[in-house]
């Protein structure tokens, strides 16, 4: 899920702001902390906390709370749909009363009753009437604008159109809010999220558990996700037990109980990358969340207090009384809210720093996304970034086949951060600016001592560009705690510490598994692996593949011109 694994960033993407600040804060008193920068105040209170091991539990809550409002306060539509709706209501509430006088329904003289029957009439034609006025009039632009040339008309209908389409959307119907009530009710109240685990620098590891779980009166259910971090060997190992259910419908029909209490191994540093590359990708990674973390414009960053923090919209019915007393015994809170035009360039700036730490430290992968320089504009800064020099690029699949391993999940890596290079110098070219929203992102950091006691931060479900939407609301609340002792309690006692002997490599299982599918007879399976992972083909060379079924039958004759009859 995208929200938790922004708890997950605490201990690493934030882990790596462990070298970007200067500034030691000495003396904790409020009015004294705050004449300091926020963000190297910032920058120095997570580098102070890195530093030594702790515990971390993350509360996630969601809320439908700003949609309910809005339906509440809106007035009814007055679309086809809704008219037909409250017509039947009523007319069935009608006979419903006539039956209850004694009146013989199946028999009813419509015309004892015609004054009745068009009444209803009438207010079904009225509302019809409002829904067709509340669409477009495509006929009525039309005949205003006949004195112009057709491509004039042409585009300003697009202009008109577009500009009525983005009105704002206030109406509703009471099915909406009633589906709104439902929602929050029996789905959102009955849920949690939690995310928990230890960041332990020294030990070389970090454990991660996201729990989720659904309480109602007729069901309870919890699943929980383990997560460990290997800091000094670079090995990321899942649990596989509820991966395993899916691999085994999906892609492995022989899978059995092969995964059965293993941990799914996926060593970021195996033989096919140089010994080194693993230390100089962290030190990338660390430069590359320094440099954009102080891309940040310092505005971004302020002092607060908790009273501004907790009279957000809604926040104290997502927080529990405990952690609204930690936020008011906190004399020392940051708010962080770039706008999204500096949000993006923090990560083009994160982007072109690791990927060039990776282009330097694996030569071969030179520059193919890129062009050798490149301009940047922010603002009035200009900047001309000029590429590594050196042999030109090899493509990994032209000579050998693909094969699942480090070197190739760098390769994918490396293709994405292109990606975000390309798609942000592109919005800068075209001059494209992100507009500005009610409901940006914002993030708290509540400081104590030379570290961090709090974190909080408030995400916004929905299309952030549209300021009449009225988005779910996320808040998640990650509090530092001691380090936690037996985080994987409900796993096997054997198995709570990830090896060898109890894992399973992904890499080499994968491209076991890629292999047999290779030499199997199921062509879709083939067929998707090669379009995904470009390992293997669709089918083997020289052999004849059979569509399962006649492309002829699907394909219609194509009509014979010279036998179309002539309009009259």
């Amino acid at each position: 899920m995208k929200t938790s694994l922004k708890t997950f960033s605490l201990c690493l993407s934030l882990a790596a702001l462990s070298g970007c600040a200067t500034t030691q804060i000495t003396n904790h008193q409020a009015n004294t902390a705050q004449s300091i920068n926020a963000q190297d105040a910032l920058g120095s209170a997570i580098q102070s906390q890195l530093r030594t091991s702790f515990g971390y539990r993350t509360d996630i809550a969601v809320t439908n709370a700003m949609q309910r409002d809005a339906l509440a306060t809106a007035g009814t539509t007055t679309d086809a749909t809704n008219c037909e709706q409250v017509h039947d209501t009523a007319y069935i509430a009608w006979l419903k009363q006539l039956q209850a006088a004694g009146v013989d329904i199946e028999n009813l003289d419509a015309s004892a009753y015609q004054d009745k029957l068009d009444a209803f009439k009438a207010q079904f034609n009225e509302c019809q009437t409002q829904a067709t006025a509340a669409e477009f009039d495509t006929d009525g632009f039309f005949e205003k604008n006949t004195q112009l040339p057709i491509d004039a008309q042409f585009d300003q209908f697009f202009d008109a159109y577009q500009a009525h389409s983005e009105q704002p959307a206030t109406k509703h119907s009471a099915l909406d809010a009633k589906k709104a009530a439902l929602t929050d009710a029996y789905l959102i109240k009955p849920s949690r999220i939690e995310v928990m685990g230890n960041y332990q620098p020294l030990a070389g590891h970090i454990t991660i558990l996201p729990i989720a779980e659904y309480q109602s009166k007729n069901l309870q259910a919890r699943i929980t996700q383990p997560m460990y971090f290997d800091l000094k060997k670079g090995d990321l190992y899942l649990w596989a037990d509820h991966l395993a259910l899916i691999n085994s419908q999906a892609l492995d029909k022989e899978l059995g109980t092969a995964w059965h209490n293993k941990w799914l191994k996926i060593p970021l540093n195996d033989d096919s990358l140089p010994k080194d590359f693993y230390k100089k990708f962290l030190q990338g990674l660390l430069d590359a969340k320094k440099q954009s973390f102080y891309s940040l414009d310092t505005s971004s960053f302020t002092w607060t207090n908790a009273d501004s923090l907790i009279n957000l919209p809604h926040l104290r019915e997502q927080l529990t009384d405990a952690q609204l007393q930690i936020i008011t015994g906190s004399d020392r809170i940051i708010r962080a809210q770039p706008s999204m035009q500096a949000k993006n360039f923090a990560d083009y700036i994160f982007a072109d720093t690791l990927y060039n730490a990776i282009i330097e430290a694996i030569p071969e992968y030179q520059a193919v996304f890129m062009p050798p320089e490149r301009t940047i504009e922010e603002g009035e800064s200009r900047i001309i970034i000029n590429q590594i020099t050196g042999e030109p690029p090899t493509d990994i699949t032209a000579d050998e086949e693909v094969k699942l391993n480090s070197r190739t999940m760098i390769h994918v890596l490396l293709s994405y951060l292109a990606q975000v290079m390309d798609g942000y110098m592109a919005s800068t070219q075209n001059q494209t600016q992100s507009e500005s929203s009610a409901y940006a992102p914002v993030s708290h950091y509540g400081l104590q001592g030379k570290g961090l006691k709090w974190m909080h931060q408030r995400y916004y479900l929905g299309d952030q560009t549209q300021t009449s939407s009225t988005p779910l609301v996320v808040d998640s609340f990650t509090t530092i705690i001691p380090v936690m002792h037996d985080t994987f309690a409900r796993l096997p006692s054997a198995h709570r510490m990830p090896n060898d002997a109890n894992s399973v490599n992904l890499f080499e299982y994968g491209n076991d598994l890629f292999a047999r599918l290779k030499e199997g007879d199921n062509h879709y399976l083939k067929a998707m692996i090669a379009m995904t992972t470009g390992i293997g083909a669709a089918a083997d060379d020289g052999a004849d593949y059979e569509l399962p079924y006649d492309e002829m039958e699907v394909i219609p004759d194509e009509p014979d011109l010279d036998d179309t009859p002539d309009t009259p």
